[in-house]
């Protein structure tokens, strides 16, 4: 049995915006950031919420898509997740971190492909190494307090280059 189970999510934002392939703020504005924050049930210990955000900005392919719309995507999203009573306190915030992002973060792949389907391109986007993220960020907190700088309680992420590009599908053309 796994030491988290996702009790439960909701979709709390979602915006896609389709911009000119031509402007300036298309092409330069290109990949990913995502942010996150988590939170403890204060009346249950084994609880858990995290609230997951994506923004997505597509780079164009190459030199023929420039004329292509290209939706860039804004999402917030609420999961609740329960730990098995086994599980130490203090490693808690970092599975709901690593494992939670996941978890949401695929749910996101899926439901910005089926929405976004409609549209001229669809957005897919890249799979994500969430594992080497997180770490990277909790370093950086880490860092951030024992130089006794405060870090922020929402943290932003931009995703690597390779693994953050979101992959433009295009549709066949009738």
């Amino acid at each position: 049995m796994a030491s988290i189970q996702l009790e439960g999510f909701r979709v709390t934002s979602l915006h896609i915006d389709t911009a000119d392939g031509n402007s300036p703020e298309a092409v330069e504005s290109s990949g990913m950031n995502l942010s996150w924050s988590v939170a403890n049930h204060p009346e249950d210990p084994l609880s858990y919420q995290l609230i997951f955000g994506l923004e997505a900005h597509p780079e164009i392919a190459d030199e023929e898509d420039t004329e292509e719309t290209l939706p860039k995507v804004k999402l917030v999203m609420e999961g609740r997740f329960a730990f098995d009573p086994g599980v130490p306190e203090e490693k808690r915030k970092e599975v709901v971190l690593i494992t939670g992002s996941s978890i949401l973060y695929g749910l996101a792949r899926g439901l910005l492909a089926g929405v976004s389907g409609a549209f001229r391109n669809s957005v897919i986007l890249p799979t994500v190494d969430m594992a080497a993220l997180v770490m990277a960020m909790l370093e950086e907190e880490k860092t951030a307090t024992s130089t006794k700088q405060t870090p922020s309680k929402r943290k932003t992420t931009k995703a690597s280059k390779p693994a953050s590009t979101p992959t433009l599908k295009k549709k066949a053309k009738p």
